[in-house]
């Protein structure tokens, strides 16, 4: 109960930024002491794309995150190539990868060519990796994307969305009914958004598709990238990666 802390109690710091203050309790006679380092923290939601499966039939293997939560649209690609729309098929286009920052797999997303099924022409078929589900819908593949995970009101509002990226261009980019435009460079596309849901609603019962992602007006924060975003962060990383922070908006 005779024990001192100094600094003393009700002294207050600056703790913003990471910053750090040290805190030395001594015994009363003062011979032992033990020291204490106080930080604020911050809460991290992290995906390592590390553990991955086959999903599929036996005649048409494709690959998949483990984690349920995690969805990609190679099963889209199985329906095309028994449809008989991908003759030049070699590789799924969304699969893991031994090049990466840390660990021992990364994520790959490598655009395919695609073909035509029927009356509708499908030029390309896009590596994708999504929090949600996938059905196929050959329509209007957009709506093959059911967006969204569960993300408890009660946790902190996320303030960014930060990894690591690596990207190369196609040699040429293709308009929406596989036409080569010429001087066009293509882009990739990444982002993360906050969206509302019923108030009660089960989780994983509402979500946004790959049109209304875009548009809708329950999606309440963004962090997009772009070579514009205001406020991004991007450094290099090993292996010719870009490490990117970006904040919601």
């Amino acid at each position: 109960p005779y024990a001192t802390v100094t600094p003393a109690s009700g002294t207050t710091f600056d703790l913003s930024n990471q910053k750090e203050v040290e805190y030395t309790v001594t015994s009363q006679d003062g011979l032992f002491q033990k020291r204490y380092t106080l930080k604020i923290g911050e809460l991290r939601v992290t995906y390592d794309f590390e553990e991955w499966k086959t999903a599929g039939s036996a005649a048409y293997p494709y690959p998949i995150l483990t984690d349920p939560a995690w969805s990609n649209a190679n099963s889209g690609v199985v329906m095309a190539r028994i449809m008989g729309a991908l003759k030049e098929f070699e590789n799924y286009p969304t699969k893991d990868t031994t090049l990466c920052v840390k660990g021992k797999y990364a994520a790959s997303l490598q655009t395919i060519k695609g073909g035509t099924i029927g009356k509708n022409n499908y030029p390309i078929f896009a590596g994708n990796l999504f929090r949600g589900d996938f059905s196929a819908n050959m329509s209007n593949p957009l709506k093959s994307l059911k967006l969204g995970r569960n993300y408890p009101q009660e946790l902190p509002t996320p303030t960014h969305f930060k990894g690591y990226y690596k990207y190369t261009p196609g040699p040429v980019m293709t308009g929406a009914d596989g036409e080569v435009m010429p001087g066009r460079t293509d882009e990739m596309s990444m982002y993360a958004a906050i969206f509302r849901v019923t108030k009660g609603a089960a989780p994983n019962k509402e979500f946004l598709d790959g049109e209304t992602i875009l548009t809708s007006e329950r999606v309440i924060a963004r962090a997009d990238w772009s070579p514009d975003t205001e406020g991004m962060i991007e450094k290099e990383a090993i292996n010719g990666f870009t490490e990117f922070s970006i904040p919601f908006k």
